[in-house]
């Protein structure tokens, strides 16, 4: 009867942490937040990701009521503003402003200090741009088509800018080169304003971008646009048709944006920030804003994001792994 009664008194002992740890967790999410916010951005002020993130954080505090501030981290392909986030507390008072990036340096670094699946949770998807290929109006490369053509005919004499070596655009640039069996010359940039400014000045034939900020020179007829990297064209400039409509491969990969927290962050405050968030994104003010800036505003919920987030560390693991392309 006596090991009954101890067995009785664990069990009643379990439930009231388990009950406790819940409750605060529960408290803990009904107090938040009584404190500013801190968005991390792994790129410098008025780079895209800065943007979006000053565009976000600047609706977001009228919703939380609390100052939500951005905090520029550069560095490091923007691993340094992911290990930020990933020192502070687990509190739901830090965020990452996480991109394309964050999925891609999976593979580009073998000896990353974190696990993007492991390490973080994702709260929500804000938005997605797609990736532009273009040429330089001196160039003579007028389609798509025809670079192909080019750079069959003159083997290792076409060059390409990138925004940098292992980025995204890099990435989608080497599949294009070795789905059709031709050598062109990777320039790496520090950006990619100067990688489109390169080429603009038709010092650079050809480049691989994000689409913001090709737009003025599109524009201009500086820049010829020859492709986006979508499955479908798309609806911030429906006028350029996507590589796989031009029947030159499947390359459709674009360039998103997301929040993640650390991981231990209480889910209820994870649900909370998904919440107001995608509350924020619904105002067509901030629509208008993103769009503006070449980003389609696509919010999602937890578990979305976390598929999301998933398949695209796959894909480009896949991709890095194939095309051999490594960071500096």
């Amino acid at each position: 009867m006596r090991l009954k009664v101890k067995h009785a008194k664990k069990l009643l002992k379990f439930a009231i942490a388990v009950g406790m740890l819940c409750g605060g967790g529960v408290a803990l999410a009904q107090a938040y937040p009584n404190r500013p916010i801190r968005i991390v951005v792994g790129f410098a002020a008025g780079a895209g990701t800065d943007l979006i993130a000053r565009r976000v954080a600047k609706d977001l505090q009228e919703v939380l009521g609390q100052p939500v501030i951005v905090d520029n981290k550069p560095g490091a392909a923007g691993n340094l503003a992911t290990e930020t986030v990933l020192k502070a507390p687990a509190d739901g008072y830090t965020l990452l402003l996480a991109n394309s990036t964050f999925a891609s340096n999976v593979a580009l670094f073998p000896k990353l200090g974190f696990d993007p699946i492991k390490d973080f949770a994702p709260v929500t998807l804000l938005g997605s741009s797609p990736m532009l290929i273009a040429a330089s109006s001196g160039s003579g490369i007028d389609s798509l088509k025809a670079l192909v053509a080019q750079a069959k005919a003159r083997p290792n004499v076409l060059s390409y800018a990138s925004c940098g070596k292992g980025g995204p655009p890099h990435i989608v640039g080497e599949q294009f080169m070795k789905m059709h069996g031709i050598q062109v010359a990777h320039i790496p940039y520090k950006g990619c304003q100067p990688a489109t400014t390169d080429v603009v000045a038709n010092h650079v034939p050809l480049l691989f971008t994000s689409f913001a900020g090709a737009v003025p020179f599109l524009a201009s007829g500086k820049l010829k646009p020859l492709a986006v990297t979508l499955k479908k064209r798309s609806p911030l400039a429906p006028e350029i048709p996507t590589v796989s409509e031009l029947g030159l491969g499947e390359v459709s990969t674009d360039l998103w944006f997301g929040i993640v927290v650390r991981t231990g962050v209480p889910a209820a405050i994870v649900e909370r920030l998904n919440r107001d968030i995608v509350q924020v994104m619904s105002r067509p003010e901030i629509k208008e804003n993103l769009r503006a800036q070449m980003v389609e505003p696509q919010t999602s919920t937890v578990k979305q994001f976390d598929d999301y987030m998933k398949s695209e560390i796959q894909q480009y693991t896949t991709l890095i792994r194939e095309l051999n392309i490594q960071a500096d």
